[in-house]
């Protein structure tokens, strides 16, 4: 495992998974290193707008997190919804 120190004082963490994949962890978060890349890559093509500290800020607010987490277990169940059932779920204050 390796450790660096980052702006701000933030320390990130490189090691292998047991499947042997690289792992980056920052902020407590756990990232696939070459997803990451895949990202960064994807970002360059497309000139995305969002800025890191918008990324860092979502990653971060624990309701947000549980919303994602709640939403992978979603899709692994096989429950889908629509945009629309969303909104409609929104407007009548449901969730």
């Amino acid at each position: 495992m390796y450790e660096i120190k980052v702006k701000g004082g933030n320390v990130v963490k490189i090691f292998k998974d047991d499947d042997e994949k690289a792992v980056v962890v920052y902020n407590g978060v756990n990232y696939d290193l070459e997803s990451m890349i895949n990202l960064i890559e994807e970002k360059k093509k497309n000139n995305s707008v969002v800025r890191e500290e918008e990324i860092q800020q979502f990653e971060q607010d624990p309701e947000m997190r549980k919303m994602v987490e709640d939403s992978e277990q979603d899709l692994e169940k096989g429950k889908v919804i629509s945009t629309d059932e969303v909104l409609a779920r929104i407007r009548r204050g449901n969730s």
